[in-house]
């Protein structure tokens, strides 16, 4: 049984959530949940420290005053950095409604909450089916399999991920604190957040479904398809904070895929080869992924913004964070520069800023 702390600054949603936890079959399964309001006095602040949980639930909003009008000194994003100081072995989930990032405080809060919490649920969808009940359990399994590691470098960091021994040098580039001298030790924080948030987060060492389907040249509907799933078991990522929708290491997938490649298909691009090497073993044809430009087949990349396949030469590059040279380069599509006003022009460069002006002059 885990134990999960909710804070939050009201008592009415504290009973409610409390309610939902020993009633939902999973999480009381389980959870145990303990119920704190926010602090409002330094002896509040001091008495959450004494509480032991694996994971905390804290809500972004803890300004109403309690029944003596005293108001908490802290929002949810003070706390939470405090919390995260003194706890960093253990995952903080900030735990809130939608309707706060519209209030003028939060508004442009949302974009930046993953540097200073583990993740973000909105209280109307945890108990909607159990995939969130079931990521939160899947977080805290992954900070305490980082904590049992008792010798904490980059060998070791690797060996709890299991990567292909291919990636050894694309996972060292990955990030700043990997590439440092051997004698670097990593935190249990600065490990979670680096899987989290870079290893699974962007495409290129790890691929999502979209992703790993438009490398091999299929649709996602076919990648879902059992079969697809059984062939591509191996390369499947097993490591901590794995998502529900599943990531699958992109060298292991070309690996099986050549594998069985005759020396023809072996000369083709990969999301070309593989389904001429799914009809021979087969003998059943897999619906190619379909660029949404131009419609034709197979697409050979991901558009950033509309998470759907594309050619590359109907796309411009995009810069929307700050990802790791060794991942795949964010692309956008001239469809969603069309038909949207979802392109921030600053994160394009100066060719893909003439194509984007060009694009919505015509349109």
């Amino acid at each position: 049984m885990k134990t999960i702390h909710y804070i939050d600054d009201k008592q009415q949603e504290l009973d409610k959530i409390k309610q939902k936890f020993t009633t939902n079959t999973l999480a009381k399964e389980k959870f145990n949940l303990i119920c704190s309001l926010s602090p409002k006095k330094d002896d509040d602040f001091e008495n959450l420290f004494n509480i032991k949980s694996d994971l905390i639930l804290m809500d972004l909003d803890l300004s109403k005053p309690d029944s003596d009008n005293n108001k908490s000194p802290f929002s949810g994003l003070t706390l939470s950095t405090e919390i995260r100081q003194r706890n960093p072995d253990i995952p903080i989930v900030l735990f809130t409604r939608k309707a706060v990032f519209s209030d003028e405080h939060y508004s442009k809060v949302e974009s930046k909450i993953p540097s200073w919490v583990d993740a973000t649920i909105y209280k109307n969808e945890l108990f909607k089916g159990d995939e969130k009940l079931i990521f939160l359990n899947d977080l805290i399994e992954g900070f305490k399999k980082l904590c049992k590691c008792k010798t904490k470098n980059f060998e070791t960091l690797l060996g709890i991920i299991n990567n292909p021994t291919a990636d050894y040098e694309s996972i060292k580039s990955s990030d700043i604190l990997l590439n440092q001298k051997s004698g670097y030790l990593w935190t249990v924080r600065d490990a979670a957040n680096w899987i989290q948030h870079t290893l699974i987060h962007y495409p290129g060492i790890v691929y999502d479904p979209i992703h790993a389907a438009t490398f091999l040249g299929i649709s996602e509907k076919e990648f879902h398809n059992e079969k697809i799933r059984n062939f591509f078991r191996t390369a499947k990522y097993e490591g901590p904070f794995s998502p529900i929708e599943g990531r699958w290491w992109k060298s292991k997938i070309r690996e099986l895929v050549l594998k069985k490649m005759t020396k023809d298909e072996a000369k083709l691009p990969i999301n070309k080869g593989f389904s001429i090497l799914w009809s021979r073993i087969n003998s059943n044809q897999l619906e190619s992924s379909k660029c949404i430009v131009s419609g034709e087949k197979p697409a050979d990349c991901v558009c950033f913004l509309a998470k759907k396949p594309v050619r590359w030469n109907y796309t411009v590059s995009y810069k929307p964070d700050s990802r790791p040279a060794i991942m795949d380069e964010a692309r956008v599509s001239y469809k969603v520069i069309k038909e949207t006003n979802d392109v921030n022009e600053f994160f394009l460069d100066a060719i893909g800023y003439e194509i984007y002006q060009d694009i919505r002059k015509r349109k």
